[in-house]
Formats: structure tokens, C-alpha cells, sequence
């Protein structure tokens, strides 16, 4: 049986980091307004991450090192996502779909061979499409040139799940490696 395992990013595979950062400097109501004000076109490929910082410097009259070094301070690897994405991978595909601006991935991942843990990585930013966005997980699949008997989206955003079984991936709620693992039976 043939499978495929799209992960998203920010929640499953790496901590949250842009709402938790606006909720830390901001309060919750303010972070809701201000992460979909920076990221929505960001995460559609309208800015990379260094013109996002850059904006984001000016319009809330914080240093760019500042962004960056309290930003850092929040990316946390979950090890056992990514033991699980390399079991995973032995007898399957695995791949990472994650809205994001272009070049957030390769710093945030800085040291970590992303490569070696997908077959095929993509992101909002560079492909100027985003989640929910149906299309965007069809370019996923699609860039496959196999069938898959099952296919798996595993995101924490319910948001990003909804009608996924209507084109044939079978949505994944995302709550902690324990759950997932014995979701999908391994």
C-alpha cells in the first residue's frame, strides 16, 4: 500500500513562532491583527522574510537583530516528528507543505538537512499559493508522478483541513507525536 505524508511546518514539525512572538509583545487581541497584516502577503510570495523584517522594523520601531534574535530564541525542532518522518520514509513518501514567506524555512531550519527528511518540500512563499488554498496540496500531490493509495495532510490549523477528504487526502488534526503515531497506525 502505497502512502503519502504531507506535514505542515509551524506546529507539527517546528514550534509556532510568529503568533507566539506578536502574542508576546503584543497580547493575544493584538497579535490576531497583526500576524495575518505582516504574514498574508508575505506568505504568498509578496515579500521574502528579509523584506518582511525590514517592514516590520520600520512599521513597529523595533531593530531588525532585535526581530531576529527574539525570533531564534523561539524555533524549537520536534525531534520526534522528525524520528517519525525518517521511519516514515523507509517504506513511503513524505513531504512538507507550509505557509510561509520565501526564505523563513532555510533560516529557521539553519544547520538541519531538511532534504534528507522529504521528497519534496513546498512552500506558500515560493510557490506564490497558500493554505487552504485546495490547489496548493494538489501541487504537492501532483508533483508526484505515482499513485498513492492513501494520502495523509497532518497540520495543527483546522482551517487548513477542511474538505481535504473531498479531493482524497485524509485530514490529520495535529495535537502531539503520540496521537498522530497511533492515527496512522505505526
Amino acid at each position: 500500500m502505497k502512502k503519502l505524508y504531507i506535514f505542515d511546518c509551524f506546529g507539527v514539525i517546528c514550534g509556532e513562532i510568529a503568533p507566539i512572538w506578536f502574542a508576546n509583545r503584543y497580547g493575544e487581541e493584538q497579535a490576531n491583527i497583526l500576524k495575518p497584516k505582516y504574514f498574508k502577503g508575505a506568505d504568498l510570495g509578496e515579500k521574502n522574510i528579509s523584506e518582511l523584517f525590514d517592514t516590520m522594523s520600520l512599521e513597529l520601531d523595533i531593530k531588525v537583530e532585535d526581530i531576529i534574535k527574539e525570533w531564534q530564541d523561539l524555533i524549537v525542532i520536534d525531534k520526534k516528528v522528525l524520528d517519525l518522518i525518517v521511519e516514515l520514509k523507509k517504506n513511503d513518501r513524505v513531504a512538507m507543505l507550509s505557509n510561509a514567506p520565501e526564505g523563513l524555512m532555510a533560516w529557521v531550519f539553519e544547520g538541519y538537512d531538511m532534504n534528507k527528511y522529504f521528497d519534496r518540500i513546498f512552500i506558500s512563499g515560493e510557490c506564490k499559493i497558500a493554505k487552504p488554498d485546495r490547489r496548493f496540496y494538489q501541487m504537492c500531490v501532483d508533483s508526484f508522478e505515482e499513485k498513492f493509495d492513501k494520502i495523509y495532510m497532518i497540520d495543527d490549523n483546522e482551517v487548513n483541513l477542511k474538505g481535504l477528504d473531498q479531493i482524497g487526502i485524509t485530514p490529520v488534526l495535529y495535537k502531539d507525536i503520540e496521537k498522530l503515531r497511533k492515527y496512522i497506525g505505526v
